[in-house]
């Protein structure tokens, strides 16, 4: 091993992993939603499962991270939807994301803020 190469495995370790979070919440999406039509009463359950399986296979990955997870459904109309969110953390070891997905009937909008532990 090349000197140092320890050092930045471990660094990226400590960093919360962007590109695998995308992989996860838009297979979660995928397996909740993809195919279905639009059923307020569905969006609770919905929302639901998407969070749940986001959290654990995040969870799985073994890293040393607490998951915020937020899942929004919006029936498709036309309309906008602005959010926004901010937070005060360690730009070292903790970042978010966001994923859209547009559906033939509806939008849904997951992010997910990954916050290391000290």
């Amino acid at each position: 091993r090349v000197h140092g190469e320890n050092n930045l495995a471990t660094e990226m370790d400590k960093k919360f992993s962007v590109e695998e979070a995308k992989i996860i919440v838009n297979e979660a999406i995928e397996h909740v939603i993809a195919g279905q039509t639009y059923q307020a009463n569905m969006l609770d359950q919905w929302c639901g499962e998407i969070v749940q399986e986001s959290l654990k296979r995040l969870s799985e990955m073994n890293q040393p991270f607490k998951y915020v997870v937020n899942c929004i459904i919006m029936q498709q109309t036309g309309s906008g939807l602005n959010t926004a969110c901010s937070c005060y953390w360690d730009s070292s070891t903790d970042d978010s994301i966001t994923v859209r997905r547009d559906f033939k009937t509806m939008h849904c909008v997951v992010t997910v803020f990954g916050l290391g532990l000290a």
